[in-house]
C-alpha cells in the first residue's frame, strides 16, 4: 500500500512578510484612488456648466454621489481597516513564539476580497465617467 503525503498547510500558505507587503501595497493603492477621485471631482466640475440636458445633469449627480461615497466613506474605511490590520501584525511580531497567524490570514483574505471587489467597481465607474465626459471635452 502506497502512502500519499499531503503537504502541510504551512508550506502552502503565503509568508507573513508577503502578506505584510501586500497590505503596504493596498495603502498605496488607496492613496492612488483618492488622488484619482480628486481628479474625477475636478472633471465633473468642469463638465457641469456645459451639461444642459436633464439626463446629463442626472448622470453628473450620479457620478458625484459615487465620488462622495467612495472617497468620503469607503476609502476612509478601507484605509482604517488596513491600518488596524498592520498594527495587529506589528503586535504579533513583538509577542513571543506562540504567534497565531491564522486570524491575521483570515482578516487579510477578507480585506483582499473587499479591495478586489472595490477595484472592479472602481474600474467600471472610471470607464463610465470617461465615456460620459468625452462628449464634453
Amino acid at each position: 500500500m502506497e502512502t500519499v503525503h499531503q503537504p502541510t498547510p504551512a508550506l502552502l500558505e503565503t509568508s507573513i512578510s508577503h502578506l505584510h507587503q501586500e497590505s503596504k501595497n493596498w495603502v498605496q493603492e488607496i492613496e492612488l484612488w483618492r488622488n484619482e477621485f480628486s481628479f474625477f471631482q475636478k472633471l465633473l466640475e468642469s463638465i457641469a456648466p456645459k451639461a444642459h440636458a436633464v439626463e446629463d445633469k442626472k448622470q453628473i449627480d450620479h457620478f458625484q454621489h459615487l465620488i462622495t461615497y467612495f472617497q468620503g466613506e469607503l476609502l476612509d474605511q478601507f484605509a482604517h481597516d488596513v491600518r488596524l490590520h498592520e498594527n495587529y501584525l506589528q503586535k504579533l511580531g513583538r509577542e513571543d513564539s506562540s504567534f497565531q497567524d491564522q486570524p491575521y490570514r483570515e482578516q487579510h483574505q477578507k480585506q483582499k476580497e473587499q479591495l478586489a471587489a472595490f477595484a472592479l467597481d472602481y474600474r467600471q465607474y472610471r470607464q463610465e465617467l470617461f465615456q460620459f465626459a468625452e462628449q464634453y471635452l
